[in-house]
């Protein structure tokens, strides 16, 4: 009982998130390299979403700092990662 009230907790979270960041997303990612940074957090290093992204560190770091601004990501420790897949729409 107590872990099906926790999923529909859960679920209905979600769903505040995907229709408060609907906007946002759609604003960010029309810019390729903030996409890229978002797509990669979590499973690249900042070393090689630099090189994939053809960019600094210091412009890593400003896009890192524009995505946690409006809650797509934030820092865990010394790591970036996702509050929710947008793709899959799993949280982290």
């Amino acid at each position: 009982m107590e872990a099906k009230i926790l999923k529909n907790i859960e679920l209905l979270l979600l769903a505040l998130v995907k229709m408060q960041t609907y906007s946002i997303k759609k604003q960010i990612f029309k810019n390729s390299d903030k996409k890229l940074v978002y797509e990669l957090t979590g499973k690249e290093t900042q070393s090689d979403i630099c090189k994939k992204g053809k960019m600094s560190a210091t412009t890593l770091s400003e896009l890192r700092n524009n995505l946690d601004d409006v809650g797509l990501i934030i820092k865990k420790g010394t790591k970036y990662i996702k509050v929710v897949d947008i793709k899959s729409g799993e949280t982290t």
